[in-house]
């Protein structure tokens, strides 16, 4: 019975030792994951700190960018005076074919309407 004992102990350490093993190479895995990403997070960083000083953070391209929302905002701004303008136009014809005045002050309604 005595080494029966002794069987069982040793194969629970033989178990014990083959889970520690296991333990330490997937910690050592664990490891090697997270240093491989470290070191990509530190490339992003050097990489983003070098678009902010030398790309999107400068002056010029703050100047290019205010300059290029500006024109936008004219092209916004002219594309809505010529659609005003085009409708002003359009019901000042029909309100010159038309020949009774409830027409014509039905028509400028419409018209303040469209233009709104």
């Amino acid at each position: 019975m005595d080494q029966r004992m002794k069987d069982r102990l040793a194969k629970r350490r033989a178990k014990r030792a083959a889970a520690e093993e296991k333990l330490e190479a997937n910690t050592q895995e664990i490891d090697e994951v997270q240093d491989k990403l470290a070191e990509e997070m530190a490339k992003l960083e050097e990489e983003r700190d070098a678009l902010i000083n030398e790309g999107i953070g400068t002056q010029e391209f703050k100047a290019e960018l205010k300059d290029e929302v500006k024109k936008e905002a004219d092209r916004i701004d002219k594309n809505k005076e010529e659609a005003i303008k085009d409708i002003r136009d359009e019901y000042m014809k029909k309100i010159g074919r038309a020949k009774n005045p409830a027409d014509k002050e039905r028509l400028m309604t419409e018209m303040q309407a469209k233009i709104k």
